[in-house]
């Protein structure tokens, strides 16, 4: 399966063309991102995906962070789908911060992720995503910049239902 996660705030809106539909079978398939409304030729970023059998796979686009500011580039994120223990759920965090800012997510208040670092940045070795089972319930989430006290975002009194899958990403 494969899905497209659009944070490239500058961009603008964005349309995927895609080799295939959502479920996909294995192998590679080519993505071609153009402005909403767009042809093909119009294309501002163009993506070869190989996909296994049996991934889950995100193609996360974001803002470049270059110095030149020249477009979008895409991460993949292999989700993980492995099998749920009975009472739990799972919470994707993903930081797709366009400025390269590291970032805390939050568990009612506790550092709970910590120094996240932003989808597209490997030169800092930190992971951009992480994918954790969580006890069902009621959870406030809410994301800071690592070392600072001003929150990003909230997210809260957020249901985590059994056998679900849920996605935290700060954006910005």
């Amino acid at each position: 399966y494969h899905r497209n996660r659009h944070t490239a705030i500058y961009a603008g809106p964005l349309h995927a063309y895609l080799s295939h539909k959502a479920a996909v079978p294995a192998g590679t398939h080519s993505l071609t991102f153009v402005p909403a409304g767009g042809a093909r030729s119009d294309a501002v970023l163009e993506v070869s995906l190989e996909v296994a059998t049996g991934e889950f796979t995100t193609l996360v686009v974001t803002d470049s962070d270059n110095a030149d500011g020249a477009g979008v580039i895409a991460t993949e994120v292999i989700e993980n789908f492995d099998e749920m223990l009975p009472g739990t759920g799972r919470v994707t965090y993903l930081n797709a911060m366009s400025d390269g800012s590291v970032v805390n997510f939050n568990l009612n208040g506790i550092a709970y992720v910590t120094s996240l670092g932003a989808v597209g940045d490997d030169e800092d070795g930190r992971d951009a995503y992480v994918s954790i089972p969580m006890d069902s319930g009621l959870y406030d989430f809410t994301v800071n910049i690592t070392g600072a006290t001003e929150m990003l975002a909230e997210l809260l009194e957020t249901a985590i239902r059994e056998f679900t899958e849920h996605h935290n990403d700060k954006t910005e």
